[in-house]
C-alpha cells in the first residue's frame, strides 16, 4: 500500500500551558456566542483528534493508525469502537445543537460518537460514512447497528461481487432489508457506509454539508492535537448571558 502517513519533521506535537489552553477555548467560545448573537451560522467541523481522548486512535499523529503502520511498528491499542463513549468535547458540542447556536455539525469521523452524544442525524453531515450504519441499495433504509457493520457478516449474499464498490472493497454486509427483501425486483441488499480510500463521498451527504456551509460567516475548524488537549482538560460552555467558561 502507498504511504499514508506524514513525514516526521510534520509530527512534533506542542503542549501549551494550561493557562494558554484555556485562553484559547474561551476565545472559541466568545466566537461561537459573537457569530450567534449576530445571526450567522455556526458549522463545526470535526476529525479524528476528537475521539482520541475516548481511546480511539487518530490516524496520522505521531502513534496514528496509518504512522504505525508506515513505521512498521504496533498499532496504538484502543477500545473497540462499540464500547467508545462520547468525550466532553463530543457533550459540548451537543450542548450546542441543543442551544440552537450551532447549526450543523460535519464530521470525518465514522466512530458514530456524535449521534451516541445525542446530535440528531438532521443535524449531522457524517463525510466518511458511519461504521455502525449500513444501508439498503434499493430503498436507501439505513439502519443502525450496536456493532460496526463489517466486524459481523449476515447470512446472505455469500460470493456475491460487489460491483457498486469503487476500489474493490466489498461493502456488502451479508443482511437484508426488511422493507425490500420480499418485494419483486429488489434484492434488498445491506452495505455499510464507511467511504475508503479511492471511493467518492456520498453525493447527499456532501451536498447538504455544501449548502449549509456555503453561506457561513464562521466555519469553526478544531485542530486535531489542540481539540485533543482540551478533550482532555477543559469543557467550554457558552453562557448566554454574556461569560465563558
Amino acid at each position: 500500500m502507498p504511504k499514508l502517513s506524514v513525514d516526521d519533521e510534520l509530527l512534533q506535537e506542542y503542549n501549551e500551558d494550561s493557562t494558554v489552553v484555556a485562553e484559547k477555548a474561551a476565545k472559541i467560545a466568545q466566537s461561537i456566542k459573537s457569530a450567534h448573537e449576530k445571526g450567522h451560522r455556526v458549522v463545526i467541523f470535526t476529525g479524528a483528534g476528537i475521539s482520541t481522548a475516548a481511546k480511539i486512535p487518530d490516524y496520522r499523529g505521531p502513534k496514528g493508525v496509518w504512522t504505525c503502520r508506515d513505521k512498521g511498528i504496533a498499532r496504538p491499542k484502543g477500545v473497540k469502537m462499540e464500547r467508545a463513549q462520547p468525550t466532553y468535547t463530543h457533550r459540548a458540542i451537543k450542548k450546542l445543537v441543543d442551544l440552537g447556536i450551532c447549526t450543523l455539525v460535519v464530521s470525518q469521523n465514522v466512530d458514530c460518537l456524535h449521534l451516541k452524544s445525542g446530535v440528531p442525524e438532521s443535524k449531522l453531515c457524517e463525510l466518511h460514512g458511519n461504521s455502525f450504519k449500513e444501508k439498503c441499495v434499493d430503498c436507501g433504509q439505513a439502519y443502525l447497528r450496536d456493532i460496526p457493520c463489517r466486524r459481523k457478516k449476515g447470512p446472505y449474499f455469500k460470493g456475491v461481487v460487489d460491483e457498486r464498490s469503487e476500489s474493490g472493497i466489498s461493502h456488502i454486509t451479508g443482511r437484508k432489508c426488511g422493507h425490500c427483501q420480499d418485494m419483486r425486483g429488489r434484492t434488498g441488499m445491506l452495505r455499510d457506509s464507511v467511504i475508503h480510500f479511492r471511493e467518492s463521498l456520498d453525493e447527499a451527504v456532501l451536498d447538504k454539508a455544501w449548502m449549509v456551509s456555503i453561506s457561513w460567516l464562521r466555519l469553526f475548524i478544531y485542530d486535531i492535537w489542540l481539540l485533543s488537549f482540551i478533550n482532555n482538560n477543559y469543557c467550554f460552555h457558552v453562557d448566554m448571558s454574556g461569560s465563558q467558561g
